[in-house]
């Protein structure tokens, strides 16, 4: 019976030997990968890196969580291994791991629409009876991003007028009403607008002072004092 017993822990630490002789342990890290190496995200999501190091001999270890990330994305953010995307564009992510650093790139594109900013916003917009004004609609995403492929729908209120797909408001009855611009998702903006009576047109003025036609002049004074011809005759 303790033979027995001596023979399995013989075995047991034959095996772990074994075992030990064939893991090799990492040397001091000589470069660094970061993965994915490339990324596309929209400006509302975020991308999870790793890091691994590996040294001379090939041999790999994952440092993520002792290595540092960074991006020159100006709205974006690293949090540990989390890059969160901000600016639409082309973004370098840097990965340093004590003094080795390696770098991926990510393409921002925009996010979903968050804000619709309408054109033109005086408040109210004033239009006359029977003109037309043309609305414009932009949208941006969380960022302040322009999302390119929004396309407004568009509502007018208030009896005042209608509206074509393409922001034309023709005015069609006095009052004050809304003009929205809506997205499939809700995102809405409004501007209010008043239409007003044309002005009265002004009738020209044709009063002139006619010219002086009375053929009067004041005629030159022509008096004239005659020279002295008096002579003294006394002798």
């Amino acid at each position: 019976m303790q033979t027995r017993y001596l023979w399995r822990a013989l075995s047991l630490s034959l095996f772990i030997l074994g075992l030990g002789r064939g893991v090799q342990a990492a040397g001091p890290a000589t470069s660094i990968t970061l993965t994915p190496a490339t990324a596309t995200v929209t400006a509302d999501q975020t991308v999870t890196f790793s890091v691994t190091a590996a040294d001379a001999s090939g041999i790999t270890t994952t440092v993520t969580t002792d290595a540092t990330l960074s991006t020159d994305d100006p709205l974006g953010t690293t949090l540990g291994a989390v890059y969160s995307a901000g600016q639409v564009g082309q973004w370098t992510i840097q990965a340093s791991y004590q003094s080795l650093t390696t770098t991926a790139t990510v393409t921002i594109t925009p996010g979903a629409l968050a804000e619709i900013d309408v054109n033109p916003e005086s408040q109210p917009e004033i239009v006359v009876l029977k003109k037309f004004r043309t609305f414009k609609a932009r949208g941006f995403d969380q960022h302040n991003n322009v999302v390119t492929d929004f396309v407004p729908t568009w509502v007018v209120s208030g009896n005042i007028g209608t509206i074509d797909a393409n922001g034309k408001f023709t005015a069609t009855a006095v009052g004050t009403g809304i003009v929205e611009a809506r997205s499939a998702s809700g995102v809405i903006d409004q501007v209010a607008v008043t239409v007003r009576e044309p002005a009265p047109e002004t009738a020209a003025n044709t009063n002139t002072t006619p010219a002086n036609t009375n053929g009067t002049t004041n005629a030159a004074n022509t008096n004239t004092t005659p020279v002295n011809a008096t002579t003294n005759t006394n002798s």
